[in-house]
């Protein structure tokens, strides 16, 4: 049972679909095209040429990849 003082811990690596929050998209500037990828797998999810916005898309946009595979 979790208490304050003891939580359920999950291992690094295992991601409970829906329950976890998604990772973090990994960042890529190439020729000046910013292209957010998934840290799992590796696919390009997003790419365009402002950052931010790349950041915040890929912040919505989940993996077909892994979603598939869960």
């Amino acid at each position: 049972m979790a208490t304050k003082h003891h939580p359920i811990t999950t291992p690094p690596g295992l991601n409970r679909v829906g329950l976890d929050p998604a990772p973090e998209p990994n960042l890529f500037l190439h020729a000046g095209w910013w292209q957010a990828a998934c840290p799992s797998c590796g696919p390009v999810l997003v790419e365009g040429r402002n950052q931010a916005k790349v950041e915040r898309k890929a912040a919505r946009t989940s993996c077909p990849v892994c979603v598939e595979v869960a």
